[in-house]
């Protein structure tokens, strides 16, 4: 069965350890974090949290 298809109490069957987050998990509060901080209202396409991840990463190496 697709990924998609699973309700979230099938997901959280599936966890190795109590304290696990699922990748779904980070996506989803990240999007309502970044709507609740008004500050992303007027963007037509807000950036997500891989998008901001990936340019910490960039300008960390690019600091040295």
């Amino acid at each position: 069965m697709p990924r998609r298809v699973k309700s979230r109490d099938e997901w959280h069957a599936d966890r190795q350890h109590v304290m696990q987050v699922f990748v779904d998990q980070l996506s989803r509060n990240f999007r309502k974090a970044r709507e609740k901080s008004g500050f992303y209202t007027n963007s037509n396409n807000p950036p997500s949290l891989y998008e901001i991840k990936s340019l910490g990463g960039a300008r960390y190496r690019s600091m040295g």
